[in-house]
C-alpha cells in the first residue's frame, strides 16, 4: 500500500499539470490567445502574431517527499513583415513567461526558470524560443 496520498498522486497526472499550466498561463495575466499542449494544431492560422506550445510528456522523477519534471514552453512567432524573426514579439512573450513562472504562488507546483534556446520550424516557416521549466511538484 502506497504511503504517498491520492490527492498527491493526481496532482502529479500529466493532464493535472496541464491544467495548471493552463491556468497560469491563460489567466488573468494571460501569456497568448493562443496556447496548445503536445501538439501544435495541423494547420497554423495566417492572421496569429504568435502562438505557445507546452510539453508536459518529458519524464517525472518521483523522490519520497516530491516530483520532479522539465517543462517546455515554445514560444512560436511568425516572420515579420521583411520575413525575419519577429523578435519585438518574442521579447514580449518571454518577459511575460519570465513574470508568470516568477510571480507562480501556488502551493503544489513550484516553478523556476531552467534554461533556454532558439530554433527555426522550416515546415512553418516560423521562429520559436523555447524555455524548460523546472516543476516540482509537492
Amino acid at each position: 500500500m502506497s504511503t504517498v496520498s491520492i490527492d498527491k498522486q493526481n496532482r502529479k497526472t500529466i493532464s493535472s499539470i496541464e491544467t495548471f499550466f493552463d491556468s497560469l498561463l491563460r489567466g488573468k495575466d494571460k501569456l497568448s490567445e493562443n496556447i496548445f499542449f503536445e501538439d501544435l494544431p495541423t494547420t497554423l492560422k495566417k492572421e496569429w502574431k504568435e502562438f505557445v506550445l507546452v510539453d508536459c510528456g518529458n519524464p517525472q522523477r518521483d523522490k519520497d517527499s516530491h516530483s520532479a519534471q522539465t517543462v517546455l514552453i515554445s514560444l512560436y512567432v511568425m516572420p515579420n513583415a521583411y520575413g525575419k524573426k519577429d523578435v519585438k514579439t518574442l521579447q514580449r512573450l518571454e518577459s511575460k513567461l519570465n513574470e508568470l513562472i516568477e510571480g507562480n504562488t501556488d502551493e503544489h507546483y513550484h516553478t523556476e526558470l531552467r534554461g533556454r534556446y532558439s530554433n527555426y520550424n522550416a515546415v512553418n516557416d516560423v521562429f520559436l524560443n523555447i524555455v524548460q521549466i523546472n516543476l516540482i511538484i509537492t
